[in-house]
């Protein structure tokens, strides 16, 4: 008996994380094709669930927003390699900017949709903060030979500004905006990189 209501709860946490998972898929297809706030009901029904089936699996719909965040932050993680340090400047511009890139347009859609609730949302909120954070490091150590000789003050603008350059602000301008293609996006943020440690 015992045995057959372990195998039962085993098959009912199974179908649950299905249920989750399933879940978070429809909302990240929802938010990349545009639907700038989805309902529950909306991600119910693309699941092929109830409303109450997603409720019982999140508390609320930021709980499933901060899932969807972890998820998507997990999927960018697999695509950040090491940047050598020691590569000479060029080398460098050239692997961030790659990089930086391919996580903006990989992000593009979420992060409009994103813009839109994070006043609310604390999950989207601290993901905001937390990308910040890490774009910030990164520049700060890619670039530490070129921003090394600098004060303690124009440090902190040079890394600013450059990952102003390299952020998904500039990605979303260069690429809505004035309708550049992904290649020639990249190759302007790396010119505008570039020019900025020049100038530093």
């Amino acid at each position: 008996m015992a045995r057959g209501v372990a195998r039962g709860e085993d098959g009912r946490t199974a179908r649950s994380q299905r249920t989750r998972d399933q879940a978070v898929d429809a909302l990240l297809a929802l938010l990349r094709e545009g639907v700038a706030n989805p309902t529950v009901a909306e991600v119910a029904e693309r699941t092929g669930v109830t409303p109450r089936s997603i409720h019982a699996n999140f508390t609320s719909i930021e709980a499933l927003h901060r899932a969807a965040v972890d998820r998507a932050t997990a999927d960018v993680i697999t695509r950040i390699r090491p940047i050598d340090v020691t590569a000479p400047l060029a080398a460098r511009i050239d692997a961030l900017c790659h990089q930086r890139a391919v996580i903006h347009e990989h992000l593009a859609p979420l992060r409009r949709a994103a813009r839109a609730r994070e006043a609310t949302s604390p999950a989207l909120a601290e993901a905001r903060a937390t990308a910040l954070a890490a774009g910030r490091d990164q520049i700060r150590r890619v670039f530490a030979a070129e921003l090394a000789p600098l004060g303690p003050a124009a440090r902190r603008r040079a890394a600013a500004a450059v990952d102003a350059a390299a952020g998904d602000g500039a990605w979303e301008l260069w690429r809505d905006g004035y309708g550049l293609s992904p290649a020639v996006a990249r190759r302007t943020m790396a010119e505008a990189v570039g020019r900025l440690l020049d100038a530093s």
